[in-house]
């Protein structure tokens, strides 16, 4: 099952004279009723900048709806092999990092390593998708070296 997400629009304040201190202040379910808030009650503000950022409502609802767990994958180079290691995770959630792949380290090097997070219903799942992105890369940059058995860790730990 697809939801689609409904937008929900946040005004963001930003003091000019408290150094990085920003505060949610209103959110409305349009973009114009932000825009009417900051235009009517703060039309000639001086010390205090005010922005309005579109936020899904329930982003994740159809990852709940569907039992996806959040995964980490990892590939690096150890011992002359690749080891991959899967964790389930509770890491904090990057919209721009989901199913993208990270190269850590030199990508033009023979042995960088890789980061990937994403949805999926079991540790087997993530790993495909994981090797879906980084086995055409590793291709496209002769990186020609062997994979070790995978780490499977479904703890919301890390190994180390």
């Amino acid at each position: 099952m697809i939801m689609k997400a409904t937008k929900i629009y946040a005004v963001m304040t930003n003091e000019k004279s408290i150094a990085y201190v920003t505060n949610l202040e209103a959110v409305f379910s349009t973009y114009e009723k932000a825009e009417n808030h900051i235009n009517q009650l703060f039309p000639n503000t001086v010390n205090t900048t005010r922005e309005i950022y579109e936020f899904d409502l329930d982003p994740y609802e159809n990852q709940i709806l569907n039992k996806l767990n959040y995964y980490f994958l990892a590939a690096y180079y150890e011992d002359d092999f690749y080891q991959i290691q899967v964790d389930k995770t509770s890491d904090h959630i990057f919209p721009d990092n989901l199913n993208y792949l990270d190269i850590d380290g030199d990508p033009t090097g023979q042995e960088p390593g890789f980061n990937y997070y994403c949805f999926a219903a079991s540790a087997e799942e993530a790993l495909t998708k994981f090797k879906a992105e980084l086995l055409p890369y590793m291709k496209a940059h002769n990186i020609n070296l062997p994979f070790a058995e995978p780490k499977i860790n479904l703890s919301g730990k890390y190994f180390y």
